[in-house]
Protein backbone atom coordinates (compact mmCIF):
# COMPACT_ATOMS: atom_id res chain seq x y z
CA UNK A 1 0.00 0.00 0.00
CA UNK A 2 1.36 3.76 -1.20
CA UNK A 3 1.92 5.97 1.64
CA UNK A 4 -1.46 8.31 0.40
CA UNK A 5 -3.33 5.15 0.18
CA UNK A 6 -2.39 4.29 3.66
CA UNK A 7 -2.92 7.99 4.86
CA UNK A 8 -6.08 8.10 3.34
CA UNK A 9 -7.11 4.67 4.48
CA UNK A 10 -7.65 6.00 8.49
CA UNK A 11 -9.95 9.20 7.64
CA UNK A 12 -13.41 8.60 7.61
CA UNK A 13 -15.02 9.16 4.23
CA UNK A 14 -15.89 12.73 3.15
CA UNK A 15 -14.48 13.91 6.49
CA UNK A 16 -12.44 17.24 5.99
CA UNK A 17 -9.06 17.02 7.80
CA UNK A 18 -7.05 20.15 9.48
CA UNK A 19 -4.50 20.79 12.13
CA UNK A 20 -4.17 18.78 15.74
CA UNK A 21 -7.79 17.91 14.86
CA UNK A 22 -6.75 15.93 12.00
CA UNK A 23 -8.04 11.75 13.23
CA UNK A 24 -5.31 10.86 10.79
CA UNK A 25 -2.49 11.90 12.37
CA UNK A 26 -4.29 10.63 15.63
CA UNK A 27 -4.56 7.34 14.49
CA UNK A 28 -0.97 7.32 13.17
CA UNK A 29 0.26 8.49 16.68
CA UNK A 30 -2.13 5.11 18.56
CA UNK A 31 -0.25 3.02 16.24
CA UNK A 32 3.34 4.51 16.94
CA UNK A 33 2.44 4.18 20.44
CA UNK A 34 1.68 0.72 20.12
CA UNK A 35 4.54 -0.18 17.77
CA UNK A 36 7.13 1.40 20.12
CA UNK A 37 5.22 -0.95 22.82
CA UNK A 38 5.89 -3.89 20.37
CA UNK A 39 8.87 -5.85 21.68
CA UNK A 40 8.77 -8.16 18.11
CA UNK A 41 12.17 -7.98 16.03
CA UNK A 42 10.07 -5.77 13.14
CA UNK A 43 8.68 -3.10 15.86
CA UNK A 44 11.88 -0.46 15.23
CA UNK A 45 10.83 -0.70 11.55
CA UNK A 46 7.21 -0.26 11.48
CA UNK A 47 7.14 2.04 14.07
CA UNK A 48 9.87 4.05 12.15
CA UNK A 49 7.80 4.06 8.60
CA UNK A 50 4.63 4.97 10.94
CA UNK A 51 6.89 7.83 12.13
CA UNK A 52 7.73 8.68 8.05
CA UNK A 53 4.04 8.96 7.41
CA UNK A 54 2.93 10.97 9.75
CA UNK A 55 5.22 13.56 9.08
CA UNK A 56 4.15 13.24 5.00
CA UNK A 57 0.51 13.86 6.92
CA UNK A 58 1.03 16.68 8.70
CA UNK A 59 3.09 18.32 5.50
CA UNK A 60 0.64 17.13 3.24
CA UNK A 61 -2.10 19.48 5.47
CA UNK A 62 0.50 22.16 5.81
CA UNK A 63 1.14 22.26 2.05
CA UNK A 64 -2.62 22.07 1.35
CA UNK A 65 -4.40 23.81 3.94
CA UNK A 66 -1.91 25.72 5.78
CA UNK A 67 -4.18 24.42 8.93
CA UNK A 68 -1.22 23.15 10.80
CA UNK A 69 0.91 25.17 12.96
CA UNK A 70 3.20 25.81 15.61
CA UNK A 71 3.04 28.64 17.55
CA UNK A 72 5.31 31.46 15.96
CA UNK A 73 6.25 29.74 13.76
CA UNK A 74 5.64 30.70 9.57
CA UNK A 75 4.79 29.25 6.02
CA UNK A 76 8.72 29.34 5.29
CA UNK A 77 9.21 27.10 8.48
CA UNK A 78 11.08 27.79 11.24
CA UNK A 79 11.33 31.75 12.27
CA UNK A 80 14.70 33.02 12.39
CA UNK A 81 15.46 32.85 16.40
CA UNK A 82 14.28 28.82 16.26
CA UNK A 83 17.45 28.56 13.40
CA UNK A 84 19.50 30.82 15.29
CA UNK A 85 19.34 28.46 18.10
CA UNK A 86 20.23 25.55 16.27
CA UNK A 87 23.05 27.51 14.20
CA UNK A 88 24.58 28.47 17.62
CA UNK A 89 23.98 24.75 18.93
CA UNK A 90 25.49 23.58 16.04
CA UNK A 91 28.77 26.19 16.28
CA UNK A 92 29.16 24.70 19.76
CA UNK A 93 29.30 21.15 19.06
CA UNK A 94 30.74 20.86 15.46
CA UNK A 95 33.49 18.73 16.89
CA UNK A 96 30.75 16.27 18.53
CA UNK A 97 28.65 13.55 17.43
CA UNK A 98 25.60 15.73 17.10
CA UNK A 99 22.13 14.61 16.23
CA UNK A 100 18.56 14.85 14.74
CA UNK A 101 17.26 14.65 18.62
CA UNK A 102 19.97 17.46 19.48
CA UNK A 103 19.21 19.85 16.85
CA UNK A 104 15.34 19.46 17.79
CA UNK A 105 15.94 20.01 21.16
CA UNK A 106 18.18 23.24 20.47
CA UNK A 107 15.17 24.42 18.50
CA UNK A 108 12.88 23.63 21.29
CA UNK A 109 10.73 21.60 19.05
CA UNK A 110 9.47 17.55 18.53
CA UNK A 111 12.03 15.98 16.09
CA UNK A 112 9.26 15.22 13.16
CA UNK A 113 8.49 18.87 13.50
CA UNK A 114 12.11 20.19 13.89
CA UNK A 115 13.31 18.38 10.41
CA UNK A 116 9.94 18.97 8.25
CA UNK A 117 9.82 22.20 9.19
CA UNK A 118 13.91 22.64 8.76
CA UNK A 119 13.35 21.90 5.43
CA UNK A 120 11.38 23.69 4.58
CA UNK A 121 12.98 26.48 5.69
CA UNK A 122 15.98 26.13 4.57
CA UNK A 123 15.70 23.34 1.32
CA UNK A 124 17.84 20.88 3.03
CA UNK A 125 17.53 18.16 5.81
CA UNK A 126 19.09 18.66 9.21
CA UNK A 127 21.83 15.97 8.57
CA UNK A 128 22.93 18.14 5.12
CA UNK A 129 22.86 21.38 6.70
CA UNK A 130 25.13 19.72 9.42
CA UNK A 131 27.67 17.87 7.02
CA UNK A 132 27.72 21.68 5.28
CA UNK A 133 28.80 23.26 8.69
CA UNK A 134 31.41 20.83 8.93
CA UNK A 135 32.64 21.18 5.42
CA UNK A 136 32.49 24.85 6.12
CA UNK A 137 34.74 24.97 8.72
CA UNK A 138 37.17 22.49 7.68
CA UNK A 139 37.69 24.94 4.58
CA UNK A 140 38.83 28.05 7.39
CA UNK A 141 41.16 25.43 9.24
CA UNK A 142 42.71 23.86 5.68
CA UNK A 143 44.03 27.28 5.30
CA UNK A 144 46.63 26.77 8.35
CA UNK A 145 49.00 24.27 5.83
CA UNK A 146 50.45 23.56 8.78
CA UNK A 147 47.70 21.58 9.97
CA UNK A 148 47.22 17.69 9.32
CA UNK A 149 44.31 16.70 7.06
CA UNK A 150 43.36 13.54 9.85
CA UNK A 151 43.76 16.67 12.41
CA UNK A 152 40.92 18.97 10.87
CA UNK A 153 38.77 15.77 10.10
CA UNK A 154 38.62 15.07 13.76
CA UNK A 155 38.53 18.47 14.98
CA UNK A 156 35.19 19.04 12.62
CA UNK A 157 33.26 16.09 13.83
CA UNK A 158 34.76 13.46 11.40
CA UNK A 159 35.90 10.28 12.73
CA UNK A 160 37.77 9.42 9.69
CA UNK A 161 39.99 10.51 7.50
CA UNK A 162 38.34 8.47 4.57
CA UNK A 163 34.84 9.58 5.62
CA UNK A 164 35.86 13.16 6.07
CA UNK A 165 37.24 13.06 2.62
CA UNK A 166 34.40 11.54 0.65
CA UNK A 167 32.04 14.06 2.42
CA UNK A 168 34.31 16.81 1.36
CA UNK A 169 34.48 15.98 -2.40
CA UNK A 170 30.41 15.29 -2.76
CA UNK A 171 30.42 19.00 -1.58
CA UNK A 172 33.24 21.09 -3.08
CA UNK A 173 34.34 18.99 -5.74
CA UNK A 174 37.31 18.03 -4.94
CA UNK A 175 39.46 16.78 -2.22
CA UNK A 176 40.72 18.59 0.94
CA UNK A 177 44.17 17.98 -0.38
CA UNK A 178 43.52 19.05 -3.44
CA UNK A 179 41.44 21.84 -2.50
CA UNK A 180 44.06 22.99 -0.11
CA UNK A 181 46.60 22.92 -3.09
CA UNK A 182 44.33 24.75 -5.51
CA UNK A 183 44.09 27.57 -2.53
CA UNK A 184 47.03 28.18 -0.78
CA UNK A 185 49.92 30.25 -2.66
CA UNK A 186 52.45 26.67 -3.72
CA UNK A 187 55.15 28.02 -1.34
CA UNK A 188 53.08 27.57 1.58
CA UNK A 189 53.06 23.64 1.02
CA UNK A 190 56.99 23.90 0.91
CA UNK A 191 59.50 23.10 4.14
CA UNK A 192 62.51 25.35 4.77
CA UNK A 193 64.59 23.58 2.75
CA UNK A 194 62.17 24.47 -0.59
CA UNK A 195 61.36 20.68 -0.54
CA UNK A 196 57.55 20.08 -1.00
CA UNK A 197 55.70 18.63 1.64
CA UNK A 198 53.29 15.55 1.32
CA UNK A 199 49.95 16.81 2.06
CA UNK A 200 47.54 14.35 2.78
Amino acid sequence: MSFPDLVHSFAPEGQTVSGDQDPVAARLSEALAAAERDPSEFSALYADAVRLVTVVRRLSIEGHTGAVHEPQTTAAGLPKWRLKLVYDYVTMHLGEKVTLADMAAAARLSRMHFAALFLRATGMRPHQYLLQRRIAAAQELLLDANQPIIQIAIQVGFQTQAHFTTVFKKITGVTPAKWRETVLPQSSHSDQFGVHAVVP
